[in-house]
């Protein structure tokens, strides 16, 4: 079984969020984990610097650590704004251009699921910022309709990864589905809102899909971590992440990509 490991790059600063209800639903959310006691006062108090710095990315420390672990990620950048997604063109262009000068993958986090022509000027303008018309999407809260698939096939997408579902990657018509296995929200946040497992309960049952996964040979697994949470303010999700990522290398698991497993599918 071989580990395919992508991040989603949903915000980059506290202030893109002006016009919406991002600050706010983030403030509750994590007064809840506080009073909860899901995270440490100093847990909290970290969000809060981090928001008064307007940094809500952390793209750079997690290439950093992915490299160091061998790790070649994928990125997946958007290119529009929506469903809580609120940076712009010329900032997605910057991070586009610098994950791809780190050496690592970068595709669309995608907005448009149902309207074709939309659809199509999402996949134009990332082409136009990546300088490549070679790579997969994951839709942004991972949104689907029926028909979608299709509709990225036709646009000529290598590859998407939105599905929530168990099994092996498969090809429909000319695009790989890759199905998502282990993503942090869902391994955290149970069927909450809000941080509601402790580390040790959240690494029991990513251990039980990893074991589930080799015993039903499935031929890669993929986990979805977003960058966001690779700082101290969120302490237990990124600590969750680098064990997992450990776990995996300790018994000797074999780390690839999308477009590397795409490859190896179609020979």
């Amino acid at each position: 079984m071989k580990i395919i490991v992508s991040h989603d790059v949903d915000h980059l600063t506290l202030l893109e969020h002006k016009k919406d209800l991002i600050v706010p639903k983030f403030i509750v959310r994590s007064s809840i984990e506080l009073l909860k006691r899901k995270i440490s006062s100093s847990e909290y108090l970290r969000r809060v610097a981090a928001s008064i710095r307007n940094k809500w990315q952390n793209i750079e420390e997690l290439m950093e650590y992915d490299r160091g672990q061998g790790v070649g990620s994928t990125f997946f950048v958007a290119v529009r704004r929506g469903g809580g997604l609120s940076y712009g063109l010329k900032d997605a262009k910057r991070w586009v251009q610098r994950i791809q000068n780190e050496g690592f993958d970068v595709g669309l986090h995608g907005i448009c699921v149902d309207a074709i022509e939309a659809m199509r000027k999402e996949h134009e303008m990332f082409a136009s910022l990546s300088g490549t018309t070679e790579f997969g999407i994951r839709m942004h809260n991972l949104k689907t309709v029926p028909g979608m698939l299709s509709r990225l096939d036709k646009l000529g997408y290598v590859f998407d990864s939105t599905y929530r579902i168990w099994g092996n990657p498969e090809r429909v018509g000319s695009i790989f589905e890759f199905p998502l296995h282990i993503m942090d929200g869902h391994i955290m946040h149970g069927n909450k809102k809000f941080t509601s497992l402790t580390l040790s309960e959240s690494i029991r049952d990513t251990k039980a899909i990893i074991r589930k996964a080799f015993e039903d040979g499935v031929s890669h697994l993929t986990i979805l971590f977003h960058d966001r949470y690779f700082e101290d303010g969120f302490m237990t999700v990124k600590q969750w992440y680098m064990y997992t990522i450990e776990y995996l290398k300790e018994n000797r698991f074999e780390f690839t990509d999308f477009k590397t497993a795409v490859g190896e599918m179609e020979q």
